[in-house]
């Protein structure tokens, strides 16, 4: 039986600490130091993670969690489909860092960085009526268009989640080319190698941040915060 005494203790000092590592986070080099920290753990495998986890106590759990936030779970438990709401969590951080106003050099706009013709193609494929451009940068519609998205090309990829992040960042048309390229795929059904550097890095980004979200979202006070 949970002690709803020690939980809210808990909720608290969390609270507390998270407020005080998130400003020292946003004026020093700890988020990069950090995050390569966290690849090193994993490279190491989730039992270490874990290890860590433990044995750095609250104070470890609050700078992951400030640096990997949990926002927006009702509208991604409703729009995930295929994924699950960690999957969901680890594109948006790799898009846009949870920025709702985040906009790329190529356009690309909100928390899961939709570019103008994507959103309104998407749009018209899901029947929304009032949709505008300058909607993209709603959290909720953007997390619907991205989510649909997705699993979109879900169902155009069987679930490959290499192809599925590859043609996300880089677009199908790409993907597909790749596919049909022997340097790259030996089948024409899997990529065996990615030939963007931006792209191969954002695979093994959103794949980082999946396992961190995973292992997040198991915290009892998570959603709580």
């Amino acid at each position: 039986m949970i002690n709803s005494s020690n939980s809210l203790k808990s909720v608290k000092s969390y609270e507390l600490q998270s407020n005080i590592t998130e400003n020292a986070l946003e004026t020093s080099k700890t988020p990069k130091i950090f995050d390569v920290a966290l690849d090193n753990l994993l490279d190491w495998g989730k039992a270490t993670l874990i290890f860590f986890a433990i044995l750095t106590g609250i104070t470890g759990i609050t700078l992951v969690h400030v640096r990997f936030p949990v926002r927006h779970l009702d509208v991604i438990s409703e729009h995930k489909g295929n994924f699950d709401e960690a999957f969901i969590l680890a594109v948006i951080h790799a898009e846009s860092t949870f920025r709702p106003n985040a906009m790329s050099h190529r356009y690309a706009m909100g928390l899961m960085q939709v570019t103008e013709p994507t959103g309104e193609w998407l749009a018209e494929l899901m029947g929304i009526s009032d949709y505008d451009v300058s909607r993209l940068f709603e959290p909720e519609l953007n997390i619907a268009l991205g989510s649909y998205f997705l699993n979109w090309l879900w169902s155009r990829y069987d679930g490959d989640i290499t192809l599925i992040l590859s043609a996300y960042n880089a677009g199908p048309t790409r993907v597909n080319n790749w596919l049909q390229d022997e340097r790259f795929s030996k089948d024409g059904q899997t990529l065996y190698y990615i030939p963007f550097p931006e792209t191969r890095e954002y695979v093994r980004r959103v794949n980082r941040n999946w396992q961190i979200y995973t292992w997040l979202l198991r915290l009892p006070w998570i959603n709580l915060v």
